[in-house]
């Protein structure tokens, strides 16, 4: 490396499953949602971040329409 900075690299097997099975089942449990989508008559309570990291489209109106 051309700076001469070290990268140290840290895993835990298994980690980003759990979390992402963690973070589902908030969401299925309703706690911490800060979005709804609508479509039709049908309601989607989710968390913005993780919809704005799955969805460029998502992020994009995150950050153009703000709201609380």
């Amino acid at each position: 490396m051309a700076s001469g900075v070290e990268v140290l690299r840290f895993q835990l097997p298994g980690h980003e499953a759990a979390t992402l099975r963690n973070m589902n089942q908030l969401r299925a449990e309703e706690r911490f949602c800060d979005v709804t989508i609508v479509a039709d008559s049908l309601k989607f309570r989710g968390h913005k971040v993780i919809l704005a990291a799955c969805s460029p489209f998502l992020r994009d109106q995150f950050l153009l329409n703000p709201s609380s």
